[in-house]
């Protein structure tokens, strides 16, 4: 498995969202929304490989975050069981726990990693 230095970490880090990420975690949520009332037809609509990529780059962002702070010997914004399990619906239900105004000025990478924080928190 590749090493990545606290410095190419750090690129990724603040790389990731201005380059993979292209829409705003209200906007993701909004056409999630659409899609999903699609029912089984949503597996053919043109519109689901976008919103699965944007879930991706959005949970490799914050992945990275998390691995960062674990390499710079920092707490962690949240930790996950092993194995961790994400469904959809838990990414549905955490960007509605978050009010509207909030997710239009968040990156879908911002509201993923606050999900995740929220579903896995840290014991102190």
């Amino acid at each position: 498995m590749m090493r990545l230095s606290g410095l190419a970490i750090c690129l990724v880090v603040t790389a990731t969202p201005a380059l993979a990420q292209k829409m705003n975690a209200d906007a993701f949520h909004r056409e999630a929304l659409e899609v999903k009332a699609m029912g089984p037809l949503a597996i053919m609509s043109p519109r689901l490989q976008p919103l699965i990529n944007e879930g991706r780059a959005a949970n490799n962002w914050a992945a990275a975050v998390h691995r960062s702070a674990v390499a710079a010997k920092k707490s962690p914004p949240y930790c996950p069981p092993e194995p961790a399990k994400l469904t959809p619906d838990d990414v549905m239900s955490g960007l509605a726990a978050i009010p509207q105004p909030q997710r239009t000025k968040m990156t879908m990478g911002q509201a993923m990693l606050r999900i995740f924080t929220r579903k896995w928190p840290c014991k102190k």
